[in-house]
């Protein structure tokens, strides 16, 4: 028996694809064994200079594909740009994301959007189980810093638990938020979700249960790890006016105790990859980034926020 309408969902799935050979036949089958189906699948593609190209052609050919794949080509575009690109052609009202190295489980589409449904939010999204290059896996039960309105721009801002792939967003909230930050090629997930919340009308509903395997890939060269955390301290400075109604008087404290939640989590997450340089370079930044994030977290916003 064929699938009947009832097994779709309006979702189109973007995935930003660099150099994703070897991973992105996992993400795209993630996808097919989902219980209910998309009503597509967008793969950008930002100028890869491997196979990823010829290996997705190979697929979106393939007979017995239920969800159509789409392939755009597009050159040297970072994963925010990609995303923005995978947004403005999709033609589902729900937007899903998926990395090209992580991977959905079965159940994955079905319960988001059936807690999408039940809680009418903007954004839905979920743990995830984190695998790193070793094969160890930790459950990250990020559900437990979820709090409900009017605290979760609060517990977002400080937490940063939401994880791209586990997102499934209104195409009309992204579009008015302005989209990814094509500005920076690091943790733009995290402004987009903030600059949404910035709007009362939306809201954030996170559910327990791990419905993605988030893979860690090994070590990075440290000047792009570098250019990591300067990257979110840009959206730390960013958000504190807007993270709680005290805004200017609490921004610089909220801006401290979210850089050392930051550091906390590279660390953490340094030591699970075996990556020790980066825990000493985060510890030896640390003085910099807290001094950074509480002097520019005063300045008002549009004086130094270049407008889009």
């Amino acid at each position: 028996m064929g699938f009947q309408f009832s097994d779709w969902e309006d979702v189109s799935v973007v995935i930003p694809a660099y150099n994703a050979e070897e991973t992105i036949l996992r993400a795209l089958h993630s996808i097919a064994s989902q219980s209910v189906k998309a009503r597509e699948i967008i793969v950008v593609d930002g100028g890869s200079t491997d196979n990823t190209i010829a290996v997705v052609e190979k697929e979106a050919a393939m007979e017995g594909w239920i969800t159509p794949i789409r392939l755009i080509k597009s050159k040297s575009s970072g994963p925010s740009k990609a995303r923005n690109i995978g947004v403005k052609k999709a033609e589902g009202a729900y937007i899903a994301f998926l990395d090209a190295d992580d991977e959905w489980h079965p159940q994955k589409l079905s319960r988001s959007m059936q807690e999408l449904r039940k809680s009418n939010a903007t954004i839905v999204a979920h743990d995830v189980i984190h695998q790193y290059p070793l094969g160890r896996k930790f459950y990250r039960e990020h559900s437990k810093m979820y709090l409900k309105k009017p605290f979760t721009k609060l517990s977002l801002f400080l937490f940063d638990y939401v994880n791209h792939s586990t997102v499934i967003v209104d195409k009309n909230a992204i579009i008015q938020a302005g989209g990814f930050d094509e500005t920076s090629t690091f943790d733009a997930g995290y402004d987009l979700w903030l600059k949404i919340l910035n709007n009362p009308e939306n809201s954030l509903h996170f559910f327990k249960g791990a419905l993605v395997t988030y893979y860690i890939q090994g070590q990075s060269l440290s000047s792009q790890y570098l250019k990591k955390l300067a990257c979110h301290e840009k959206y730390i400075i960013r958000h504190a006016h807007a993270a709680t109604f005290l805004s200017y008087a609490l921004a610089p404290v909220l801006s401290i105790i979210r850089c050392i939640i930051l550091t906390n989590k590279v660390c953490n997450r340094a030591s699970n990859s075996n990556a020790y340089e980066r825990i000493l370079i985060s510890i030896l930044r640390m003085p910099y980034a807290l001094v950074k994030v509480a002097t520019l977290s005063i300045i008002p916003l549009n004086l130094f926020t270049k407008k889009r």
